[in-house]
């Protein structure tokens, strides 16, 4: 059987391509491997598949993250003294199936019900919400700091004291958009017990200490406010046709999702579960905080290094056919 070399050069999925790289033996053991977590951590560089190619990859996406030398360490009394309470340091490439096992015996940590997302990616940089947001907040609330990489090659600290710019933008502003984070401290607090429901009422404040740091928050303030989240959604198997797949990605985009903002008009949408194909991704995930997140974007990342076809600033691309991206 092939083996996918370990030090492979390529985002793993474009062995799957119609490109250069495409190796249809190769692209059998990614489609083998695709569900398995081990075997992304072997080939962190990853992007999302194309959505106008018909390559079955199950899922449909890839894992994004960078690994660090980091573990998921709770360290009592926090890394950030000015929150005063129990913190925990997570780096890259860890999921909340990581984390909670050791969270639970020195704190809880504010995080998502489902156990495989990603933490210092999509989750705490998209906004994060879970059960625990009624008493606390959202998940990005909790961030006391990151550690980052920019795209010059630097390192920077970003919290409300260092680079507080970017540390705003990236509790809740996109992730993918300004930097690679390594780490994240964020806030733990004594074990509560709660319960949720599928129909997820979100409240219009929070009562926690994260609701203090509410003006370093990249969190479209339109999602504070709502009353719910209702997801639309459509499925289908591993061999439903390419065509029809995205009719049924059309008609969540252009027909749900139109009478959804005619009902419920200026209410946004969550970063993290948004739409891919909104025409107007911009307004409707980020809200009145675009300009702000905008102006950390010009400044932490001038050209354009970190791009994702819905990120901060992506307005100003257009990716061809062939994958490559070109100025608007």
């Amino acid at each position: 059987m092939w083996v996918l070399p370990a030090n492979v050069t390529v985002p793993v999925e474009a062995l799957c391509y119609p490109r250069p790289h495409q190796d249809a033996e190769a692209c059998a053991v990614i489609q083998a491997n695709s569900n398995s977590s081990a075997f992304h951590a072997k080939f962190p560089a990853g992007y999302d598949l194309p959505h106008e190619w018909s390559c079955h990859v199950p899922g449909r996406n890839s894992s994004t993250y960078v690994p660090t030398e980091s573990c998921a360490d709770v360290q009592p009394g926090g890394a950030a003294s000015y929150w005063g309470g129990s913190a925990a340091r997570i780096g890259g490439g860890f999921t909340w199936s990581d984390v909670y096992p050791a969270a639970h015996d020195n704190g809880v940590v504010v995080g998502g019900t489902c156990p495989t997302i990603g933490i210092i990616g999509r989750y705490l940089q998209g906004g994060g919400h879970g059960a625990a947001m009624h008493g606390y907040g959202f998940g990005s609330d909790q961030v006391l700091e990151f550690n980052v990489v920019l795209a010059d090659d630097s390192k920077v600290l970003a919290s409300p004291c260092s680079s507080p710019d970017l540390f705003q933008a990236l509790r809740g502003g996109c992730p993918r958009t300004y930097g690679i984070v390594t780490s994240a401290t964020v806030r733990t607090y004594p074990e509560t017990p709660m319960s949720a429901l599928v129909l997820q009422i979100i409240p219009q404040e929070c009562s926690g200490a994260a609701a203090k740091d509410f003006s370093l928050s990249g969190v479209n303030p339109a999602f504070r406010r709502a009353l719910l989240i209702n997801i639309v959604s459509r499925s289908w198997n591993g061999l439903t046709p390419y065509a029809d797949i995205k009719a049924a990605q059309k008609d969540v985009a252009y027909h749900k999702g139109k009478a959804q903002l005619a009902f419920a008009p200026d209410t946004g949408s969550y970063l993290n579960e948004g739409n891919f194909l909104d025409p107007d991704y911009l307004t409707n995930q980020f809200g009145a905080v675009l300009p702000t997140l905008e102006a950390a974007k010009k400044k932490y990342d001038p050209t354009d290094l970190c791009y994702c076809p819905t990120c901060v600033c992506s307005q100003h691309w257009a990716e061809e056919a062939d994958g490559h991206l070109c100025t608007v």
